[in-house]
């Protein structure tokens, strides 16, 4: 299914699939930080993306209000 509908990705999947087990070998509490660390760079570039027009805020009321919403 994956292959027709997404040949592209498919393929690059298998060609870099040696790659990608690489990160399996590691022990579950090591992949569990890099999971986490994933999470909090999208975070991170959310914030950063929201706060990038304003250059400040009256209060930080204001500011966790703009984080918030997004």
């Amino acid at each position: 299914m994956w292959d027709t509908k997404y040949p592209m990705i498919s393929m690059r999947r298998r060609n870099r699939w040696h790659e990608v087990i690489q990160f399996f070998k590691f022990p579950p509490e090591i992949r569990k930080a890099a999971y986490t660390a994933n999470a909090i760079e999208s975070v991170n570039f959310t914030i950063q993306k929201i706060i990038r027009h304003r250059q400040s805020f009256p209060n930080d009321e204001a500011a966790v209000k703009l984080f918030l919403w997004a």
